[in-house]
């Protein structure tokens, strides 16, 4: 299959074939996900790792779980750079109809399976978000640590996983839906991108008041 998109230093390649970027919206459309197969470029997806494994990781505590958080700001950077970018923005507008895009904003985290990382149910629906993006950076093939979509008046609906090194998960936000991680297994950590499209604020904003503090 023709890959729909690929983040690249030189900015996005998106391809130019119609029926595969109409096949992903009717694909999002029904199931409220699509793969991104091999989103970002083989020399940024190295470039990733290696920052993430020299700047290391913390622990990180929020309201619905608990994960590793790396505290590489090289890599924070790049993730700046490389997804907020208007070209990507009007694709995924595009595949999921979500309305007009101003940020992406994402960290990178990992999941042990020693450790007492969780997740529970959420939809992420705070700070303008309005559709997420997992990413995986893991080289080897990891157990479990599925993505799970669930109705609120439902059983869980999808059990998504995404152990190839390089692909990418898109998925809604919203009200009437919630998601989760399954705990990992087996000796393999699970690392990986987790973002947000928000409709505000705008990208060029945040820089002026970067530059302005």
């Amino acid at each position: 299959m023709t890959a729909a998109i690929k983040l690249t230093k030189r900015g996005p390649e998106i391809t130019s074939d119609q029926s595969v970027i109409e096949a992903l919206r009717a694909e999002y459309a029904s199931r409220s996900f699509v793969y991104l197969r091999q989103l970002i470029a083989p020399e940024l997806l190295d470039l990733f790792c290696t920052n993430v494994e020299k700047g290391g990781f913390e622990r990180l505590e929020h309201p619905y779980g608990a994960e590793l958080d790396t505290t590489d700001l090289k890599t924070s950077a790049l993730i700046d750079v490389l997804f907020n970018n208007t070209r990507l923005f009007e694709f995924i507008q595009t595949i999921t109809d979500c309305g007009s895009i101003g940020s992406f904003n994402g960290r990178v985290y990992r999941y042990l399976a020693d450790e007492d990382h969780y997740d529970g149910w959420h939809n992420d629906l705070v700070q303008h978000r309005i559709v997420a993006l997992s990413l995986n950076i893991t080289k080897q093939s990891y157990e479990g640590g599925l993505l799970e979509l669930k109705d609120l008046d439902s059983q869980v609906i999808e059990s998504i996983p995404n152990t190839v090194f390089g692909d990418a998960i898109l998925f809604r936000l919203a009200s009437h839906l919630e998601h989760r991680r399954t705990p990992v297994r087996g000796n393999v950590p699970k690392t990986a991108i987790a973002g947000w499209f928000r409709s505000e604020p705008q990208f060029m904003d945040l820089i002026r008041q970067f530059q302005s503090t």
